[in-house]
């Protein structure tokens, strides 16, 4: 103190809160095939690089990504046909506050594939092909038919991604037609 003022002292509290950031989530595209690749992009402000930002399909960890230069970008070809509610979470750190960012829908449809049909010997082979974009190897099953009478010539499963049977014995052209499966039509 001094002649006009007395000593004294006094105590403040302040209170520090975590900084709130914002977490924003982008996609290559709103409706895949399956076995696409699909890119996902998720922008944490203000944050430059070295978090950890992970990518959810509902409460399942589909995967993870270091930050760098603010966006994590996590390449994704494994979900299944449906619709997914995709969100990316980041748990915070000492000074900022955990976020997540809104939920963005992401379709998967079924990939359309191609049979081609080939004679080798006594043995009549169809083979299924995967149409790009789509990816993966169809199960499933193949009938072959009379191309005139739709009559079944017979079937036979997938081994990998043909089908064979003995050739029958038919007057008419042949056709292979794929079954599909959950992923494949």
């Amino acid at each position: 103190g001094d002649a006009v003022y007395a000593a004294g002292s006094a105590t403040m509290q302040q209170v520090v809160n975590k900084a709130a950031l914002t977490l924003s989530l982008a996609s290559t595209a709103a409706t895949t095939v399956f076995g696409q690749p699909l890119s996902l992009s998720a922008t944490l402000g203000n944050q430059a690089s070295g978090a950890t930002v992970q990518f959810l399909d509902g409460t399942a960890l589909i995967g993870s990504a270091q930050v760098s230069s603010g966006v994590a970008t996590l390449t994704v070809a494994t979900l299944a046909v449906g619709v997914h509610s995709i969100q990316a979470t980041w748990a915070g750190d000492a000074n900022s506050a955990a976020v997540a960012s809104a939920v963005l829908p992401e379709t998967v449809n079924q990939a359309q594939t191609s049979t081609t049909l080939a004679v080798s010997g006594s043995t009549l082979t169809a083979a299924v092909a995967v149409t790009a974009p789509g990816a993966g190897l169809p199960a499933g099953s193949v009938k072959f038919l009379d191309s005139t009478t739709n009559a079944v010539l017979g079937s036979a499963p997938l081994a990998g991604s043909s089908a064979s049977i003995a050739m029958p014995s038919a007057s008419n052209a042949i056709l292979a037609v794929y079954s599909g499966d959950t992923n494949f039509q």
